[in-house]
């Protein structure tokens, strides 16, 4: 098994070699008409000869016996020479390798790959077969998922069906660590661990496009190092592994060794997403394409107008058949078309996505618009909303979404004015894949907090402007967005006991440069106080990543985006549970006034609908 392995490995290098000895002219597309696409035939003649390639047109329903790649474009840069009827064109090393690893020892293989099937040249083109590409998975006779070559493909499969075996049994957590220790963390199997979580660390699973293409597919099979086995046997024990109770066991001691990629645990979130979106599909179920749009966030693409395009055609709405592939048009403008057509009936999920607040990569992007192209892996905490949830805030009370949508690159929203920033710390408190996890240095932390103190204490009066509420009340409140660590309301354990606890820890784990975590208790009572401070930790925790602490002119406390700057103005707008800090923009005189939106923030006594008791009249906020 091992030699022939080896063997494979070298005639695919010998061949990859020999398609690239001899230099031709520049290989030139024809046009395609509406409905054809075009194939690659591979065909060798013994199997020590020249692959020779072709590139066939053909209209798609007529073709029933062909395969469709699946894989990552990894290096745009096309410096791989691929002959094609006495022409070279180039191609990116992983299209290169990939079709090689395809070609047949002899006779012939229909293939259809993007980056060569469609010219990339062409724009219009590429619209258009971009739009028939659900259709062309779907007709496939199969699907390849190519990972590429990996010394690592034997242990990383080996070890999975251990683990397969391992989790079939009913075993209990002892004998799980048991097996573990004698089966799968031996001094020798350290490496197989490694080899796990690079196959599931890949950039394969991160790739935006790969969520259509495994969906729609009849069949599909990863090809990994010189593996080939069906997707679902690789599914069936990610699955199995992270749903187990004995998760914690198997993965711990790997995890201690340093053996697991992080990127092994952002990827699991994304496979679970390609196998519900394969799962639904299959059961004749299309997702609407907003909700396909923020399922994949996480995912990458080459090209970041492909975030959207590459759900359109297996997404089942009017609204998405209206939004054609159209790469004639940039990001910025394929972004704002997508967010103009949805945001009526997704306003809430729009705007908490949006604002400059948010990791954007795009310029002169409108601030209202998401920057779905974000490759940012850590976001930001989000606000708990939602009227499905026990203790949600009604910062707008019942007031109904009012939207207004120009012809230019603005809208208006109706809501009510607060309040303006007049002061802000200094620090914020960086952000963590785990905020529960208190991976936080302390000092940092305690540095937040002091500064809090201090700006509460000189420009806040010690009754809170709401009602008769302490000033030391409301600002605990503030800290912790008036929510536990679980997103649940705070009892009022948290306001005394718990906060005591935490500052008394806060500055002991800051003095000593440690973490609040790594604070041991000697005795039980001492353990009792530093599992209160560790509760309040992490409901700060939950708010306070990249936000700084903030007071108005009016006297309220608010937690806002790092972003905010003093002058920034708190508002409600309708129809949204939390309020939004925006940024006055500086008109001319007569003109009128708009307002850049920064993101969500919590105001301490307005996050249940308090502000519009008063009667306060509503505005239109114009947003650019």
């Amino acid at each position: 098994m091992q030699l022939r392995r080896r063997c494979r490995t070298s005639y695919q290098i010998y061949t990859r070699r020999r398609s690239g000895l001899f230099p031709r002219s520049p290989y030139k597309y024809s046009k395609l008409r509406a409905s054809e696409i075009r194939l690659l035939e591979l065909r060798r003649t013994h199997p020590l000869a020249k692959l020779s390639i072709r590139l066939l047109a053909t209209p798609s329903p007529s073709i029933k016996f062909y395969e469709a790649l699946s894989y990552t474009w990894g290096d745009p840069t096309m410096n791989h020479s691929l002959p094609i009827e006495g022409y070279s064109l180039l191609t990116t090393k992983n299209a290169f390798e990939a079709l090689h690893a395809l070609a047949p020892h002899w006779g012939k293989r229909l293939v259809w790959i993007d980056s060569i099937c469609i010219n990339q040249g062409d724009d219009v083109e590429k619209g258009r077969q971009v739009a028939l590409m659900g259709e062309i998975y779907k007709q496939a006779t199969r699907t390849v998922s190519w990972l590429g070559g990996s010394s690592n493909a034997d242990f990383a499969f080996l070890q999975l069906r251990r683990l397969k075996r391992l989790l079939a049994g009913n075993h209990d957590i002892k004998a799980i660590t048991r097996m573990v220790e004698k089966s799968s963390l031996g001094p020798d199997n350290v490496h197989h661990w490694h080899a796990v979580s690079e196959l599931l660390a890949h950039p394969y699973w991160s790739r935006v496009w790969i969520v259509q293409e495994v969906a729609v597919s009849r069949t599909v099979d990863i090809l990994y190092g010189t593996h080939c086995v069906p997707l679902s046997s690789v599914t069936d024990i990610i699955n199995r592994l992270w749903r187990a109770p004995e998760t914690d066991t198997l993965l711990e001691r790997p995890w201690q060794l340093g053996t697991l990629e992080k990127g092994m645990l952002s990827n699991y979130g994304n496979m679970r997403a390609i196998f519900e979106f394969r799962r639904l599909f299959q059961q004749g179920q299309f997702p609407p394409l907003h909700g396909a749009v923020q399922a994949t966030l996480l995912f990458k693409a080459t090209d970041p107008r492909d975030k959207i395009y590459a759900f359109c055609n297996i997404a089942r709405e009017p609204a998405a058949a209206a939004l054609d592939p159209d790469y004639t048009i940039s990001a910025q403008e394929a972004f704002t078309r997508f967010t103009k057509r949805y945001i009526q009936s997704n306003f809430r999920k729009l705007i908490l996505e949006a604002g400059l607040a948010q990791d954007r990569q795009l310029p002169d992007l409108p601030s209202w618009v998401p920057d779905f192209s974000s490759t940012d892996d850590l976001l930001p905490p989000m606000a708990r909303t939602g009227l499905h949830l026990k203790d949600h805030y009604a910062a707008s009370g019942g007031e109904a979404i009012s939207i207004g949508i120009d012809l230019s690159k603005i809208i208006r929203v109706q809501g009510v004015y607060v309040d303006q920033i007049d002061f802000l710390t200094s620090h914020s408190i960086e952000r963590s894949l785990n905020p529960m996890s208190a991976d936080y240095v302390a000092p940092a932390l305690n540095a937040w907090h002091e500064e809090a103190i201090a700006l509460a204490t000189a420009k806040i009066p010690l009754k809170y402007r709401c009602g008769d509420e302490s000033r030391r009340r409301a600002f605990i409140r503030t800290l912790i967005a008036d929510r536990d660590g679980y997103g649940s309301e705070a009892p009022a354990v948290y306001y005394r006991k718990y906060y005591k606890d935490w500052c008394k820890y806060l500055r002991t784990a800051a003095e000593e440069r440690v973490e609040l975590d790594n604070n041991n208790a000697s005795d039980s009572e001492e353990g009792e106080h530093l599992e209160s401070a560790r509760y309040f930790s992490s409901a700060v925790l939950r708010v306070a990543q990249i936000r700084k602490f903030a007071t108005t002119t009016g006297g309220f406390m608010a937690i806002v985006p790092k972003e905010a700057r003093v002058g920034d103005i708190i508002c409600v707008l309708f129809g949204m549970e939390v309020p939004f800090v925006l940024r006055p923009v500086s008109v001319e005189a007569g003109e009128e006034q708009t307002h850049l939106l920064i993101g969500w923030c919590y105001c301490h006594g307005i996050m249940m609908g308090e502000c519009l008791e008063t009667g306060q009249a509503s505005q239109t906020f114009v947003l650019r």
